[in-house]
């Protein structure tokens, strides 16, 4: 599976297992033959895709794909494109490059936190027309859509969402700081602690998954981090004196 991280110098760096292009998830391409097929051992500079003078301040890396953050709130998604996990306005082709995902930029949002399940992603953003700290976080999620964890209701919850698509149903005052996805679900935390839950991991009813979304039981206080793997999820609570936890355990 592949890697990345932005150290701070405004750039993106990949690495990890290539084989067969790792699905385009480490952002390079082999002149001649496609996508590399090779092992990155050290991190390699993401070179192209981003515009000239882009910062990259955030990344995320999927099972198949991968995103960046700009320090504009610019998305950038690459990798397998399979279920329009990428987001590329219908466009599911593989994608070797990070390419914008210019749903969000067009609806006039900045992003400012993003993540990446197998086949579906999620994002923080806000409404760029308000000053920076006055707007809150909205959730947007797109690709595959199987057991509710995009969030969008019943109605939607098989189909692959091909597009960046709001996430109605949190409270009116939500303001979403930052998100992670599993396998099968999505969070989303808040600035003042609460956990929203969509799919099938920490669902307040543990037969059916949340197609809309929920609130994240037994979380007293509120987490200030979320993290997510696939089939579990931890939070931090408030204060960092407590770590919370769950999902499948026999996994």
């Amino acid at each position: 599976y592949p890697a990345a991280g932005a150290p701070g110098d405004g750039a993106a760096y990949a690495w990890g297992d290539a084989s067969g292009g790792c699905h385009g998830a480490l952002g390079m391409r082999s002149p001649s033959k496609g996508l590399v097929a090779t092992r990155v051992s050290f991190p390699t500079k993401v070179t192209v895709g981003f515009p000239v003078g882009a910062r990259v301040s955030k990344v995320s890396c999927g099972a198949f794909h991968a995103a960046a953050v700009t320090a504009a709130g610019e998305l950038f998604c690459w990798g397998e494109g399979a279920f329009h996990a990428l987001g590329h306005d219908g466009d599911k082709s593989t994608c070797p490059n990070p390419r914008r995902v210019r749903g969000l930029w067009d609806a006039g949002r900045r992003v400012s936190h993003a993540s990446c399940g197998v086949y579906h992603t999620a994002a923080a953003a806000i409404d760029r027309t308000t000053t920076e700290g006055s707007g809150r976080g909205e959730l947007w999620t797109w690709g595959d859509a199987d057991g509710g964890k995009l969030g969008h209701g019943a109605e939607a919850a098989k189909d692959a969402v091909v597009a960046p698509r709001r996430v109605r149903g949190l409270d009116e005052n939500a303001d979403v700081a930052t998100v992670s996805c599993g396998q099968w679900h999505t969070l989303a935390a808040c600035a003042d602690g609460v956990v929203w839950v969509c799919g099938s991991v920490g669902k307040v009813a543990p037969t059916e998954p949340a197609l809309s979304p929920e609130r994240v039981p037994n979380l007293p206080g509120g987490a200030e981090s979320i993290a997510s793997g696939e089939w579990h999820a931890v939070a931090i609570a408030r204060g960092g004196e407590r770590v919370y936890s769950w999902g499948r355990g026999r996994r």
